[in-house]
């Protein structure tokens, strides 16, 4: 009677099992498809990430972009507006004001090197050098014949500020051996020979480092 007691009861929980069985096999399904719409979301978040950042990336190389194009067009406009107050400061003679906007022009001039006409704008900055220093060599020769320590480091200033002071070297040394023949010339009687020894270092050649020791006195170089 037992066994037939367990048999029944088993039986009657049958309906139960398979009833249970299916609800379980339903939930399974639905896990599985919300696993699935999860694994589409992360999916879709990484897509949006990458191409958000890619959109980020795209945006900062704009940006750069623009801003460069921005500094170009300033210095253009600056270089324009130099190149124009220029020609009066010439006018002017003004020596210290033309140097300081020649270099402005040369600062403004590095960011313009991928212009078509940047060629032009070369040729024209080494123009007004050459006017500048046309403008300075009589004043210049001038000073090295009075050794006037103070103008002449002025305008190794100013030719150092256009790389020329190879320009500047020549001056000086073309002025003092101008100023040794003169003496020589001047001379009467006695040999070469004689003398070169007791006068080697009178007259133009007396400041042969006249330039270089200022220079150092005073922090120039």
């Amino acid at each position: 009677s037992n066994l037939e007691e367990s048999s029944m009861a088993l039986l009657s929980d049958i309906p139960r099992v398979v009833t249970e069985l299916h609800g379980l096999n339903n939930e399974a399904i639905l896990l599985k498809n919300q696993m699935t719409l999860i694994r589409n979301d992360i999916n879709k978040v990484q897509q949006d990430t990458a191409e958000s950042m890619s959109c980020v990336v795209e945006l900062d190389r704009v940006k750069s972009r623009m801003i460069n194009t921005e500094r170009r067009l300033k210095q253009a406009d600056k270089w324009c507006v130099l190149n124009d107050q220029i020609d009066t400061l010439f006018e002017e003679q003004d020596v210290d004001a033309i140097s300081n906007k020649l270099d402005e022009m040369r600062d403004a001039l590095s960011a313009l090197a991928n212009l078509p006409d940047y060629e032009t704008r070369c040729d024209r900055l080494s123009n007004l050098s050459n006017r500048l220093e046309a403008m300075l060599s009589p004043r210049l020769i001038a000073a090295f014949n009075s050794d006037s320590t103070e103008e002449a480091i002025l305008y190794y200033k100013v030719f150092n500020g256009m790389n020329r002071r190879n320009e500047m070297y020549n001056y000086y040394y073309r002025t003092h051996r101008t100023a040794f023949h003169k003496y020589f010339l001047s001379l009467r009687g006695g040999s070469l020979e004689e003398w070169l020894p007791n006068h080697s270092c009178r007259g133009g050649c007396s400041n042969s480092n006249f330039l270089v020791s200022k220079q150092r006195g005073s922090g120039v170089y």
